[in-house]
């Protein structure tokens, strides 16, 4: 028994200082280096590379040489500037984007007059019914005015005559020089990384 005794406070003697550098070894470690690494790493997304024009625009003239607008007749037109350049959405209720795009393009051509570019826009509607243009008006007071095709089927022979293909879909917009030339279509929706080749136009 003697023996037995003497033997465990010799064991337990011995264990102490090990016990003791462990201890020491787990305060002084930091316990995120002995993490292992995380397999999603976070990475900063690039900031999106300009738009170019012929990549923004379905129908491109940079010389203004080609095309003059010939617009059919619009009820209620807007007032547009004379000296610079004109923005042309042709639009209607039913088309979802364009609807969706619309406050995005008053915010855009508001921060570049603030720039210093002479540019107006002018919304008009491709709508058969003119009473649910005023409906829909009713319910987005906060819209931009809007003038409406005095006849609706004029857009069809419009969307040729300024260089889309004949199944060209709403939205289109249209940018026009002071001289009254095309310079750029496009038809599809715009979004506020579009800006760079707006101001390319306007140069």
């Amino acid at each position: 028994m003697d023996r037995l005794s003497a033997m465990t406070s010799k064991l337990t003697y011995l264990a102490l200082p090990i016990l003791a550098l462990l201890a020491l070894q787990c305060k002084t470690e930091n316990p995120k280096q002995n993490q292992p690494p995380s397999r999603v790493v976070a990475v900063k997304a690039a900031p999106a590379a300009p738009v170019s024009l012929p990549e923004f625009c379905d129908f491109l003239d940079l010389d203004g040489t080609q095309k003059k607008l010939n617009l059919p007749e619009v009820i209620d037109p807007l007032t547009h500037t004379k000296t610079g350049y004109r923005w042309i959405n042709i639009w209607a209720t039913w088309c979802g984007p364009c609807i969706a795009e619309m406050p995005t393009l008053v915010t855009m051509v508001d921060g570049l007059k603030k720039s210093g570019k002479d540019l107006s826009i002018e919304f008009v509607a491709a709508e058969e019914d003119p009473e649910k243009l005023k409906r829909f008006y009713k319910s987005r007071r906060s819209f931009p005015a809007t003038g409406r095709l005095a006849n609706p089927d004029a857009l069809k022979p419009l969307i040729t005559e300024i260089g889309l293909d004949e199944g060209a879909g709403l939205p289109i917009h249209i940018f026009v020089d002071p001289k009254g030339m095309i310079r750029c279509v496009r038809a599809a929706a715009i979004s506020p990384t579009d800006i760079s080749a707006v101001k390319q136009l306007l140069k």
